[in-house]
């Protein structure tokens, strides 16, 4: 918060979402710029992009799917019983 992402931990971020098939962002508003760019950045090469965060984030309008209804870790642990990975 306030400081910069050293250009180390930039390049590996980009490069981690560039070979990703999809990006899961979990209890984050993404106001900050550095952690918006990434959904920028997996939106340019057409990777789905998944939010699960209780209230608006920068990257709603990029996602193709918004998770907000109880709190994050309440969403996650239903997802993972959903899907049978409990």
């Amino acid at each position: 918060f306030g400081g910069s992402v050293p250009q180390r931990v930039r390049d590996r971020s980009f490069e981690m979402v560039r070979r990703a098939d999809k990006l899961l962002i979990v209890g984050s508003s993404l106001a900050v710029w550095s952690s918006f760019r990434l959904c920028k950045e997996a939106a340019a090469h057409g990777k789905p992009i998944a939010i699960v965060n209780t209230g608006e984030t920068r990257a709603d309008p990029l996602a193709e799917l918004k998770l907000d209804q109880g709190g994050c870790g309440t969403i996650l642990e239903d997802l993972v019983a959903r899907l049978g990975l409990d």
